[in-house]
């Protein structure tokens, strides 16, 4: 009888061991895994906004009636378009990076705590529209509406 309790009590240790291990190792590897997830969202999302720049400045320059078909992936992250600004904000308490801030043209690049943002306003050109986007992917269309404003829309 004392061989079969210590037996089964050597089976608990051995179990108890391998579930303190396992949550260990969980604990230490996801901060990881979701600092590399956010770092390639927060490439994505630098990557669509230079894009949409890019197109937002080339239809401006164009004759009314213009218009750019972008299509535009976001695997994290919520896409506004507020107040003639374009914004992408991240929030985690897994960022890469440490706080920072930087202009790109008419982007603003940002990390601050545990908000990353993007922010891309032009102020030669008016931006209409009424975006709100979550994760996903979009087709976004650009559209010169007037001589001085451009309308974006999903499409």
């Amino acid at each position: 009888m004392v061989k079969f309790v210590s037996e089964i009590l050597s089976y608990a240790i051995i179990i108890l061991i391998g579930i303190i291990t396992a949550t260990l190792a969980l604990q230490i590897l996801f901060p990881l895994i979701e600092k590399n997830l956010n770092s390639i969202a927060i490439q994505e999302a630098i990557n669509n906004f230079k894009k949409l720049e890019k197109s937002i400045l080339e239809v401006y320059s164009e004759s009314v009636g213009s218009k750019r078909y972008l299509n535009l992936k976001f695997s994290r992250g919520n896409f506004y378009l507020v107040d003639n600004s374009i914004v992408y904000i991240l929030q985690s308490k897994n960022l890469p990076f440490d706080d920072f801030s930087k202009k790109e043209n008419f982007l603003l690049i940002k990390k601050d705590g545990e908000i990353f943002m993007i922010n891309l306003t032009l102020d030669i050109v008016g931006i209409e529209g009424n975006l709100r986007l979550t994760p996903g992917n979009y087709g976004i269309c650009i559209l010169k509406d007037n001589s001085s404003s451009i309308k974006i829309y999903t499409c």
